[in-house]
């Protein structure tokens, strides 16, 4: 049963630059950490008890897991858009790049509201209009949306659209070369490219990262769920990745190693405490390390750690699959091939990639791109046109 808890205020980790692989993290909050005050963010609420923030218990199917909800009793007619409540964590007044992450999820709409959308986060700069980049949520088409801002205050029309289903699903929010007129901004949930635009920011720097319900019409009724929020200098890390060997052999112990990744390909270090689990839908025993000393399929990865290394001992050949699943990040599947001894290699692993985007044979042997603007703003342009052309065809 969910149980929550009236905000005071919240823990924000707050930390200073790490190595170019953690992505150079600036702070992170799971909403698991005692309520007290002074923990980094502020907080602003237009109607106080009547739009709340919450920290609920067992939420995302883990009974030790915490969330933040907005409740929003609605209440008022018109067509007035405002701010409601919302936690805010001033950045660093600096120009370049800076990417937003967390969980979301709509957890019941009783009233649309008069207004099309709600902002539930965003990026902001010291601009005429303060707001660089943010996500919308349209409650009356269920969907997900990115909207960006000019550095003179003008807007671009909110585009792109990611329909939700009921359930959790991760955003990430890109505000790349703020302080230049070449920026890109950019909306990424569940690894899927949502929408990119080109946005001059010339002169901007940073001011601030807001979450919860900072923009909202007044007879908006609902409540909105959201967890595991960092902001970050290069993409984060959101998805786990499993290398295996593409073949293995039946009664052999075959290393395993689970990694995060971002969703540019770059290896990344864990922002938080994080427990996951790996499962195997053929016969044979899961190790917590390499040399299959240790039964055990789950494991724990700490802040700034990046792998895992587990192991495999098949009993039985054919095409199976891997899956890990765990608290914060998108889970994957990693298919292979379990021969027997004296087989060859004539079998197919085929297999699916689940929820990763990413190839089956792969082994995940990919480079770090470390997250260089570059990077993001070619990556994330292939991605949308890929996805345009798939949409035509």
């Amino acid at each position: 049963m969910l149980r929550s808890r009236p905000l005071r205020a919240l823990v924000l980790i707050v930390v200073a630059f790490a190595s170019t692989a953690s992505a150079q993290l600036i702070a992170y909050d799971d909403f698991n950490g005692p309520l007290v005050d002074g923990g980094g963010w502020s907080y602003d609420a237009h109607r106080p008890g009547v739009v709340e923030l919450r920290v609920v218990d067992g939420g995302r199917g883990d009974p030790n897991d915490s969330f933040l909800r907005v409740v929003d009793d609605g209440g008022m007619t018109g067509m007035t858009q405002r701010t409601q409540a919302y936690l805010a964590l001033v950045l660093a007044a600096d120009r370049g790049t800076r990417w937003l992450r967390h969980w979301f999820r709509e957890a019941s709409v009783t009233t649309p509201g008069s207004v099309a959308n709600l902002t539930i986060s965003g990026i902001q700069i010291d601009s005429p209009i303060a707001t660089a980049a943010e996500v919308k949520f349209w409650p009356m088409q269920n969907d997900l949306q990115l909207q960006c801002f000019t550095g003179a205050g003008g807007q671009v029309l909110p585009m792109g659209r990611f329909v939700l289903d009921g359930g959790w699903h991760l955003a990430e929010l890109a505000a790349q070369g703020v302080g230049t007129d070449a920026g890109i901004c950019a909306l990424v949930v569940d690894g899927t490219v949502v929408a990119t635009s080109g946005v001059d920011w010339s002169g901007r720097t940073f001011t601030q990262a807001i979450l919860g319900e900072p923009w909202a019409a007044d007879d908006f009724a609902g409540e909105l769920d959201f967890d595991a929020f960092a902001v970050t200098v290069q993409a984060p890390p959101s998805v786990w990745r499993i290398s295996v060997p593409p073949v293995v052999t039946v009664g052999q112990c075959a290393p395993l190693k689970v990694e995060m990744f971002d969703v540019l390909g770059g290896l990344r270090p864990a922002l938080g405490t994080t427990r996951g689990t790996m499962f195997f839908n053929g016969v044979g025993e899961l190790f917590t390390d390499s040399a299959c000393t240790t039964a055990g399929s789950q494991f724990r990865l700490d802040a700034g750690e990046t792998t895992v290394e587990m192991g495999l001992l098949p009993r039985v050949p054919g095409n199976k699959c891997l899956q890990v699943e765990g608290t914060d990040y998108r889970r994957v599947t990693q298919c292979l091939t379990v021969e027997t001894p004296d087989a060859g290699s004539a079998l197919d692993a085929g297999g699916s990639d689940g929820d990763a985007g990413v190839g089956a044979r792969s082994g995940y042997g990919v480079g770090c791109s470390c997250g260089s603007e570059p990077a993001i703003a070619l990556l994330l342009a292939l991605a949308l046109i890929r996805r345009m052309t798939m949409r035509v065809s």
